[in-house]
C-alpha cells in the first residue's frame, strides 16, 4: 500500500516550482541534483501508527517525530536530515537505499528492522532500545549511541546468524607425540658440581 504523505505538508508540483529551480535535468547536473522528493520540512507529526506504509523518494527535513509507530513499513531511495525522532517505534521495517543523517532518535525502540545499502551516518540514539540487528549496523557507521538497550540477550553466534555448529571432541592421538616423549623421558637433570 503507498500512501501519500502530503496532508503534513505543502508540496509544491512541477507546475508550481520557483521560477529558478530546474524541473528538468541539464548537461551539468548529476542525478542526485535533479532527483525530485517529496518534501516533509518543519512538520511536527504526533501520535500517529503507520501500519503497511510504503515512503518512496521523500525528503524529511527539520521535521519532529513524536510517539509515532512504524510497523512493516518501507522506506525506500528516501533522505531524512536533521530530523528529532522522540518515543517513536520501528517495527518490522526496511529501509532501502535510504539515506539518515543528523537525525536524533530519544527513547525509540528498533525492532526486526532490515537495513539494505542505507546508511545512517552522524545520528545521535539516546535511551533507545535497540534490537542485535540494528545495534549492529549502527556501530558501523559514525553515530552517538548512548544509555540504549539490548531487546534481550542474544547469544554471540545468533547475533550475526552464523549456523551453530556442534562442538567436536578433540581428536586424541595414542601416547605422547615425538617432541613430548622427547622432553619428558630423555630428560637429565642438571645437578650442581
Amino acid at each position: 500500500m503507498l500512501i501519500s504523505l502530503t496532508r503534513f505538508s505543502n508540496l509544491s508540483t512541477p507546475d508550481q516550482a520557483p521560477a529558478n529551480t530546474p524541473t528538468h535535468p541539464t548537461e551539468n547536473s548529476s542525478p542526485l541534483q535533479t532527483a525530485l522528493y517529496e518534501v516533509i520540512e518543519n512538520q511536527e507529526i504526533k501520535s500517529y501508527h503507520f501500519k503497511d506504509l510504503t515512503i518512496s523518494g521523500s525528503l524529511f527535513s527539520l521535521s519532529d517525530l513524536t510517539e509515532i509507530s512504524f510497523e512493516s513499513c518501507v522506506l525506500f531511495a528516501s533522505k531524512l536530515e536533521n530530523c528529532l525522532f522522540k518515543n517513536c517505534i520501528l517495527k518490522n521495517c526496511i529501509f532501502e537505499f535510504t539515506s539518515i543523517a543528523h537525525c536524533n532518535f530519544s527513547g525509540c525502540k528498533f525492532e526486526n528492522c532490515s537495513w539494505r545499502a542505507s546508511p545512517i551516518r552522524k545520528s545521535q540514539f539516546l535511551y533507545c532500545t535497540l534490537d542485535h540487528k540494528a545495534l549492529f549496523y549502527l556501530a558501523k557507521n559514525d553515530n552517538l549511541i548512548e544509555n540504549c538497550f539490548a531487546e534481550k540477550e542474544i547469544p554471540w553466534p545468533e547475533t550475526f546468524d552464523f549456523p551453530q555448529e556442534e562442538a567436536k571432541p578433540p581428536v586424541q592421538e595414542e601416547g605422547f607425540p615425538d617432541s613430548l616423549k622427547n622432553f619428558f623421558f630423555n630428560w637429565k637433570p642438571i645437578r650442581p658440581r
